[in-house]
């Protein structure tokens, strides 16, 4: 009983930790296209 138990953590874990760093990798990409189209438009004008 405790197999499946351990294996259910385990996957939900590792669901969250991949949930977690799609998260943090998504808000780094916007952030910084959104820097260097604000640095881009500002060279321009």
């Amino acid at each position: 009983m405790s197999s499946p138990m351990s294996s259910l953590v385990s996957s939900l874990v590792s669901s969250l930790v991949s949930s977690l760093v799609s998260s943090l990798v998504s808000s780094l990409v916007s952030s910084l296209v959104s820097s260097l189209v604000s640095s881009l438009v500002s060279s321009l004008v």
